[in-house]
């Protein structure tokens, strides 16, 4: 009777710790689901919004500035998150030219048809410390104001007046204005100067008001985690 009685007990212990271990399975099975849900939200909320900030160029009408923006944030994106973390696919941006855009001073700021990527873009017209067109817009500013003699803002009128000066037909309000436009006479360098500034200020103005249309957005099939990794865009005509 003893013995039945320690038999029962010891069944009922071996129970009451299968119960126990078997509980403790279930809420660690519990847990790490809730935990994995969690984490699943969490990439889910952390890929919509990095979709998001590039959702808004996709679109039908948009204009050159925006390629330019775009281009900007790929090139912090590609640089932040493939090269240095190297978590991500580096994102691909192509945009198609139809309208050249002609540079009649340097050809080598010069926009012919064809399609760029955003790097090479953001490179040719923007970028700094790459010879860009901004970079040369920027130089052009700093040497004259520098010098103190001329208004980077009346380029076109101060061409004018040096071709009133040479013809001469040019009337003056000051004396200053008339010696600006000898300087610009006197000196071809300076006259070139101001043809470059007019010229690439306009291949700039021309480029960020030309209108251009998303024609396809392409998401990660390779690590399938959703992210966009490619837009192409073209100019309407």
């Amino acid at each position: 009777m003893e013995n039945a009685s320690k038999a029962l007990i010891i069944a009922a212990s071996v129970l009451i710790a299968m119960l126990i271990i078997g509980a403790a399975v279930y809420m660690f099975n519990v847990m790490s689901s809730i935990q994995a849900e969690e984490e699943a939200s969490s990439q889910t909320q952390i890929i919509t919004e990095f979709n998001q900030k590039f959702d808004v160029y996709n679109r039908k009408i948009l204009y050159g500035s925006d390629i330019l923006s775009l281009a900007n944030m790929i090139d912090d994106y590609n640089v932040r998150e493939t090269v240095e973390s190297k978590m991500y696919q580096e994102m691909q941006i192509h945009v198609t030219v139809k309208k050249q855009l002609t540079s009649s001073t340097d050809k080598k700021y010069s926009i012919s048809a064809g399609t760029y990527t955003a790097q090479q873009l953001r490179d040719k017209l923007i970028a700094e410390g790459k010879n860009s067109v901004t970079d040369k817009i920027n130089e052009i500013e700093e040497t004259y104001s520098q010098k103190g003699r001329m208004s980077i803002q009346n380029l076109n009128n101060l061409q004018l007046k040096s071709n009133s000066y040479i013809t001469g037909t040019g009337t003056y309000q000051d004396a200053f204005q008339e010696e600006i436009a000898k300087d610009i006479y006197r000196n071809l360098h300076v006259e070139e100067d101001i043809q470059a500034y007019v010229d690439l200020s306009s291949i700039l103005k021309d480029f960020r008001t030309k209108i251009f249309s998303c024609t396809l957005v392409r998401y990660d099939e390779q690590n399938r985690n959703g992210r966009i990794v490619e837009m192409n865009f073209e100019e309407a005509v």
